[in-house]
């Protein structure tokens, strides 16, 4: 769904979007490039966890 319509989830902080996994309790949080048309997955986060590192890194 992600690659057929990119941008049909709305940004929620900086150029992240979230889309839910319909079966599974996951979201992937993902960029979208539109002018070049490409789609980066940063995590896939479980619902469960702390919402506050969503969009936190381990490096």
């Amino acid at each position: 769904m992600i690659q057929q319509f990119p941008e049909r989830y709305a940004k929620r902080k900086d150029n992240f979007r979230e889309a839910p996994v319909k079966v599974f309790p996951y979201i992937v949080v993902y960029t979208f490039y539109k002018t070049k048309r490409i789609i980066t997955v940063s995590s896939i986060f479980h619902t469960s966890r702390n919402p506050r590192m969503k969009y936190n890194r381990e490096k």
